[in-house]
C-alpha cells in the first residue's frame, strides 16, 4: 500500500521540479515569437521607415504633380500601417496616428488632384478620425491644435466640397 503513495509522491515531486523550467520554456518560446514579430526581418520596427519613405515619396510626388504616383504612394503606406495596427505598443501609436492621419490625407489630396473629389471626400474625414484614435492617456504630447496639416487639409476637404456643388457641408 505504501508503494502507490510513494509513487504518487514522486510523481508530484517531479511535476513541481518540472513545471518551473517548463514554463519557463514556454514563456521563452512565445517572448520570442513576440520579438521576431517586434524586431524581426519584417517587424514593426522594420515597417516604420518603408511607412515614411512612402509617405515622403507620396508628397513628393503630390509637389512635381504626379498624383497617380502619389496614389499608388499613400496606399501602401497605409497597407503597412494596417499591419502594423495591433502589433504595436501603445506609446507608439502615437506615431502611426499621425502617420495614419498623413496618409489618408495624401491619398484624399491625391484622388482630389485627380479630379476624383467624390472618392476624396470620406478620406479626408478618415485622416481626422486617425487624430481621435490617439490614446487619451498619450495626447497631451500631441497637440494638434495649431498644426497647419489640419488647416491644410480642412482647406482641401472644403475645396472638395466645392467642386461637388455641396459648399455648404464645407461649414462643418
Amino acid at each position: 500500500m505504501w508503494m502507490p503513495k510513494l509513487k504518487l509522491w514522486m510523481l508530484l515531486i517531479a511535476v513541481a521540479v518540472l513545471s518551473s523550467p517548463l514554463a519557463f520554456l514556454v514563456s521563452c518560446i512565445v517572448d520570442d515569437a513576440k520579438e521576431e514579430e517586434f524586431f524581426g526581418a519584417d517587424g514593426v520596427l522594420q515597417r516604420g521607415p518603408r511607412i515614411w519613405t512612402q509617405l515622403s515619396a507620396g508628397r513628393d510626388a503630390l509637389r512635381r504633380h504626379r498624383p497617380a504616383e502619389a496614389e499608388a504612394r499613400f496606399r501602401s503606406a497605409l497597407e503597412e500601417i494596417g499591419r502594423n495596427i495591433g502589433s504595436i505598443p501603445v506609446d507608439m501609436s502615437v506615431c502611426f496616428g499621425q502617420e495614419r492621419f498623413n496618409a489618408w490625407g495624401g491619398l484624399a489630396d491625391a484622388l482630389a488632384a485627380q479630379g476624383r473629389p467624390a472618392e476624396a471626400l470620406p478620406l479626408y474625414g478618415e485622416a481626422l478620425a486617425s487624430l481621435r484614435d490617439i490614446p487619451k492617456s498619450l495626447a497631451s504630447e500631441v497637440d494638434i491644435s495649431d498644426d497647419p496639416r489640419v488647416a491644410e487639409l480642412l482647406k482641401n476637404r472644403a475645396a472638395c466640397l466645392k467642386a461637388l456643388d455641396r459648399g455648404a457641408d464645407s461649414k462643418r
